[in-house]
């Protein structure tokens, strides 16, 4: 292997693993085990490549920030694709994750939505027991790498929302164009509903975690709870609320129990 500064030194050469320090009051050299990383570089456009978030300035972050504190890289890996994509379908991050595994180094990243912004990351990451360094901020619990996740996802679909109405306008006209059953039209109001979904189970499961009282109730109680407090199931900007139902109220009742137990399964991987 190449012998520089950011790679283990092979061949009889010093483990770039260890530093050497000399004790105190003149006392003998000592090794002291250093962090190892692996750097992961992405863009999701080669016209990205060239710009602010350009390959060789996240790389530049990475090299600077192991410097700073003194740890060892093995390798910077990079990938020119989406970061909705599914993982196994980059190379490149999967070589990293493997390294990682290997030689027991965190996966350094300038940005968590450097990794990805998708969830299926993390669980790649957590069945290979491998953690996520970000520049300038140290390692992230699983949790956090969840939460960031969940942001990069959601501003991406803003973004794709935002660019598919920007293209649906006429040129020079400034009305957007409504056509009924076509792509363009699906596509946003699947994102646009996906968020509304996104936002509602988040304000569902706030409230469960600050009423406690709701674990014992029957699901046709918490309906009714719930309908009672004034605490629905949907708003319309025209037209009455939607109540819950036993029905409905079971299955936001199942997403926050797989809420839970995935955030008790990433409290117990980040011990």
């Amino acid at each position: 292997m190449k012998d520089n500064k950011d790679m283990y030194v092979w061949g009889g050469k010093p483990d770039a693993r260890f530093s050497t320090q000399i004790g105190g009051s003149g006392g003998a050299p000592t090794e002291q085990l250093r962090d190892v990383f692996v750097g992961y570089t992405r863009v999701s456009t080669p016209s990205q490549a060239g710009g602010g978030l350009s390959l060789e300035g996240q790389a530049d972050a990475i090299r600077g920030y192991v410097r700073d504190v003194d740890g060892a890289l093995l390798a910077i890996h990079t990938n020119v694709a989406s970061g909705g994509g599914k993982p196994e379908l980059r190379q490149d991050l999967l070589a990293a994750i493997r390294l990682a595994k290997l030689e027991g180094a965190d996966i350094l990243v300038t940005q968590v939505d450097r990794l990805a912004r998708g969830l299926d990351v993390l669980g790649l990451l957590k069945s290979e027991g491998v953690h996520v360094h970000v520049v300038g901020k140290g390692r992230i619990p699983y949790r956090e790498v969840d939460r960031l996740l969940r942001k990069a996802r959601r501003e991406l679909y803003s973004k794709q929302a935002s660019g598919k109405l920007r293209r649906a306008k006429k040129p020079g006209a400034g009305k957007v164009t409504q056509v009924l059953g076509s792509r363009e039209t699906k596509a946003r109001g699947a994102i646009a509903h996906s968020l509304r979904a996104q936002d509602r189970d988040r304000s569902m499961f706030r409230y469960f975690d600050t009423h406690p009282e709701v674990v014992a109730m029957t699901q046709a109680a918490r309906a009714e709870h719930l309908n009672a407090l004034g605490v629905f199931n949907k708003t319309r900007m025209n037209g009455p609320p939607v109540a819950w139902t036993k029905e409905s109220v079971k299955k936001m009742w199942h997403r926050y129990c797989h809420h839970l137990a995935a955030e008790r399964e990433m409290d117990q991987d980040d011990a």
